[in-house]
């Protein structure tokens, strides 16, 4: 499979993962306590099993390249989850959280989408760069 394959096949998971995130946002819409504390456990559940296939390319991966970025990835998903957990506990189910924790941590999820916007970014950048890359590969054997 061509590069512009497995691209399409990346970015095509991307955009079923927004879809999913889209949708469990609609479930949550009407505000019912169980059904956001049960979409926010699957999440959770699904993030960590995320640490755990970046912690298998950090131990195990043949790239260099794909090793360090693995580690970036899994630094910050821990470091993330670290400061949720020890700045906003009561945001999650621990006590009766203060208007400022809500209003915290519904900031701290602005910032996180902004963050993942910038890893869109960047995934296009690095996709752009390796479609230009292999251009000029094909170029050079055509002079």
């Amino acid at each position: 499979m061509n590069q512009e394959g497995i691209f399409a096949i990346k970015f095509g998971e991307l955009e079923r993962q927004y879809e999913e995130t889209l949708e469990r946002l609609r479930r949550c819409r009407d505000g019912e306590a169980g059904t956001v504390r049960r979409e926010r456990r699957e999440v959770q559940a699904q993030c960590l099993e995320a640490e755990r296939r970046l912690q298998g390319e950090v131990d195990h991966s043949r790239s260099p390249a794909v090793a360090a970025l693995s580690a970036a990835q899994l630094d910050y998903s821990r470091r993330a989850q670290r400061l949720l957990r020890e700045e906003l506990p009561r945001c999650l189910g621990e006590g009766d959280p203060s208007a400022g924790e809500v209003e915290a941590v519904s900031l701290y999820g602005e910032y996180a989408v902004d963050f993942a916007i910038q890893g869109m970014r960047y995934a296009l950048l690095v996709v752009l760069s390796a479609m230009e890359a292999q251009l000029d590969e094909q170029g050079k054997g055509s002079r």
